[in-house]
């Protein structure tokens, strides 16, 4: 844990959006992580292993959740799973080939909404649900799931268009995630998703 806030504060002040404070307690508060000297439940989900924040992953057949090729489930923190996610997806979807004078390698969906899909299911979801995230990977198509809702006053395509403003349901998982250069703020991380799968198409 202590490795890993560290790591996380050297972001933040590599992209300008903390201190550089010279201990944990202090990393901690600036993040406002405690409270009474005690860890939030956001502070335990984001840095601590041992908490009921999990992943599920899956491989289907088909396209229905039928019968799986391979399923995994693993517990830990946000960060840790952000990243076990997309290594997962990555190993299992399609990398088309293109050989000019050298060769290329490149995904079916786009990297970078990967990345902005799985770190939105766990900016948005809901903790006190007991059923974590899940990644459900099908031949034509990959399906990621957080539980929750989504705001009552506005549409996905509210935010695709900019017509709606940020709803955070986590709002300091959301604010430390910004400070350590993983996700933006303002209602932008759809519209950055799609305008990476246009890219493909």
């Amino acid at each position: 844990m202590k490795i890993l806030i560290l790591r996380i504060n050297k972001k933040t002040y590599k992209f300008g959006r903390q201190y550089r404070p010279n201990s944990i307690r202090i990393v901690l508060n600036k993040l406002g992580l405690l409270k009474d000297n005690k860890l939030l439940n956001a502070g335990n989900a984001l840095f601590c292993d041992n908490n009921n924040v999990e992943l599920q992953m899956a491989i289907f057949a088909t396209d229905t959740k039928t019968t799986f090729i391979d399923i995994d489930k693993v517990e830990g923190n946000i960060f840790d799973l952000i990243k076990i996610g997309q290594e997962y997806i990555k190993k299992n979807i399609i990398w088309n080939v293109k050989i000019t004078d050298k060769r290329e390698e490149y995904p079916e969906i786009p990297l970078d909404s990967i990345r902005e899909a799985i770190i939105n299911s766990y900016v948005h979801r809901l903790y006190q649900d007991p059923k974590g995230t899940e990644i459900s990977i099908f031949k034509n198509k990959v399906e990621i799931y957080n539980p929750g809702t989504f705001p009552e006053q506005y549409t996905p395509e509210d935010y695709i268009q900019n017509r709606a403003h940020s709803v955070f349901r986590n709002p300091i998982i959301a604010n430390i995630l910004y400070k350590s250069n993983d996700t933006e703020t303002y209602s932008s991380g759809i519209r950055r998703y799609m305008k990476n799968v246009q890219q493909i198409k």
